[in-house]
């Protein structure tokens, strides 16, 4: 994904918002109990128009539930334009251009990507 992508990405997320409304959010008795996802999500995933979290954000601070809500709702936008990208760099990139601000991890942010692919961002440390 370039630059062109992103900003076609952002001029069509304002007549997308609209569309955001079809999207459900769940919290999960056990996250990653789905046969349908890998057990190494620690935060949250998103199926489609589905966004599921852990239990564990109902006791995480407000940027953290903001960050991950927002880093989720950009991989529904970019399913929603038919950019199947599993990057997690792509969804931070079109968050911080959807919502202004850029998504800030600290030690406690990190997620899994798929089974057995590195934990994001890189740059912290791992647990």
């Amino acid at each position: 994904m370039d630059l062109k992508d992103i900003v076609a990405l952002k001029n069509a997320l304002l007549s997308q918002l609209k569309q955001l409304r079809d999207v459900e959010i769940y919290a999960e008795v056990v996250l990653g109990a789905s046969e349908n996802f890998p057990k190494a999500r620690d935060f949250a995933y998103t199926d489609g128009a589905y966004i599921y979290f852990s239990p564990k954000i109902l006791s995480a601070p407000t940027h953290r539930v903001d960050g991950l809500l927002r880093h989720e709702l950009a991989h529904v936008i970019l399913m929603q334009k038919g950019l199947f990208s599993h990057s997690e760099r792509d969804a931070d990139r079109v968050a911080a251009w959807a919502f202004g601000t850029p998504i800030l991890y600290d030690s406690e942010d990190i997620q899994s990507t798929l089974e057995g692919r590195p934990v994001r961002p890189s740059y912290l440390p791992k647990q």
